[in-house]
């Protein structure tokens, strides 16, 4: 069976393409239970160790104590289920990813290097044939001059000589005439001989790639047959992650229709908590189809733009709504801006398209530009370094201060909480906690697209952008 670049690409390329795609925004769920830094540059695991583990389970177990045994374990399922088993399945299945894409790429150059072969040999035996060819017409050329020459004037003239040549000259004469007959023969025979030579040389080579051709045929297949085997590992990584992910979501919803019945404040805030971590990674699965999509429209429009998008029903161009409560202090989530809004709240949003705008993928403005516009609350896309944008969106006629409020960009000064020291920080607040500490969701360059959570204390030390 002949194997192609082409049969590669396709048999390859067409089963791993989707979850390549979805993998590239595969959601992590990071958490903190406690107040540390995060270097932004680094993503961590949600529980690094057993012992954390441990001491997260018997947190949250003493905050439910006295709750139906039921609900009890309704909220410890989803909190393993968000914070253990879907992260450790996001790593599966992106190392699955990593390992598919690599087999992909030996089983192209297996196949690149057997076209190369095929190509060499298509040459060889196209110079084979036009060497015999040019060897048979050397040889009647030669003949075809023999037969001029002792047919012709000065054979016949050679001839007398021999046989009774009227004078000396005559004689030399018809003998030089024949010597140069001989020379052309000489040199016409050498080259045919060069040609001959050159040709069993091809000939020695053509075979030799006929062997190789045959060692690169089997290896082309067996890379084939490889890579087609991890693309199946990682889909079924893939189905494995999403089964986790509905589990998550059908406990996230039997959750809040049971949220009422708990009594006390402590049980309260451990199921919002949970809620609000399972909120993120539902954004995380979004975040995961925007991409797909934007990949999906690349590839229709042969285009390598990073942000070709759905841009959904919103026109760019529409008057954004009027946000009644700007000055009251209610800073209610979600807001009412469209997702491709260009002002919002009578402010400029400097947006130039959906999923991601003009900041580099999986940065903390990255992330903070696509959470927020998903919570209906945009910025901009000219915000600049994490540590510029409360600056930048006062300029801009945001209300900034000191008060944490759901839906709020966090804004960290370079070294703060862990932000990296040059460029700063920013954040997404997604609840501010009764004790007086907020969890924000966040990512960074060390997240590759995923989404993730910690939960912050001395709030006030932040600035935070509202709208």
């Amino acid at each position: 069976m002949k194997v192609t670049t082409a049969r590669v690409s396709k048999s390859i390329k067409a089963t791993i393409a989707a979850s390549t795609v979805a993998l590239s925004l595969i959601s992590g769920s990071i958490v903190s239970w406690y107040i540390s830094p995060l270097d932004e540059a680094q993503a961590v695991t949600p529980y690094q160790t057993l012992a954390q583990h441990q001491q997260s389970q018997a947190r949250l177990k003493a905050q439910l104590a006295g709750v139906n045994s039921q609900l009890a374990k309704l909220i410890t399922d989803l909190d393993d289920l968000v914070n253990n088993q879907i992260p450790a399945a996001e790593d599966a299945a992106s190392q699955a990813q990593d390992a598919a894409a690599a087999a992909a790429q030996r089983a192209q150059e297996a196949a690149d290097r057997l076209t190369a072969a095929q190509s060499d040999k298509t040459n060889l035996e196209q110079q084979l044939a036009n060497t015999q060819a040019s060897n048979n017409d050397a040889k009647d050329k030669v003949a075809a001059l023999a037969r001029n020459s002792f047919h012709g004037s000065n054979a016949s003239k050679t001839m007398s000589v021999v046989t009774g040549s009227k004078s000396t000259s005559d004689f030399i004469h018809s003998m030089q005439s024949d010597a140069a007959v001989s020379r052309v023969e000489a040199k016409t025979a050498s080259d045919s001989a060069t040609e001959l030579s050159t040709g069993k040389n091809r000939a020695d080579r053509l075979t030799a790639i006929e062997q190789r051709i045959s060692t690169l045929k089997a290896q082309a297949d067996n890379e084939s047959a490889a890579a087609q085997q991890a693309s199946t590992d990682a889909q079924n990584k893939v189905s494995s992650l999403n089964t986790l992910r509905s589990q998550a979501d059908e406990k996230s919803q039997q959750l809040s229709a049971q949220q009422a019945s708990l009594q006390t404040a402590e049980a309260q805030e451990a199921a919002a908590v949970v809620q609000a971590q399972a909120q993120v990674e539902e954004y995380n699965r979004q975040l995961a189809a925007q991409a797909a999509a934007q990949a999906a429209a690349a590839r229709r429009n042969r285009t390598t733009s990073q942000y070709t998008g759905n841009r959904g029903s919103s026109s760019a161009n529409s008057p954004a709504p009027s946000y009644s409560a700007q000055y009251s202090g209610d800073y209610s989530v979600p807001g009412n801006c469209g997702a491709t809004a260009t002002s919002c709240y009578g402010h400029a949003t400097g947006r130039t398209a959906v999923l991601g705008g003009a900041y580099p993928w999986s940065q903390c403005t990255w992330y903070a530009y696509n959470r927020r516009t998903a919570l209906g609350l945009p910025v901009g896309s000219y915000m600049g370094n994490g540590m510029q944008w409360a600056n930048t969106a006062r300029r801009l006629g945001y209300v900034v201060n000191n008060t944490p409020h759901v839906g709020a960009v966090v804004v960290f000064q370079p070294g703060q909480a862990g932000a990296d020291r040059t460029y700063g920080h920013v954040a997404v607040v997604e609840r501010v906690n009764s004790n007086g500490t907020i969890l924000i969701s966040e990512s960074g360059s060390g997240y590759n697209g995923r989404a993730g959570w910690r939960t912050i204390g001395n709030v006030g030390a932040y600035q935070y952008v509202h709208y």
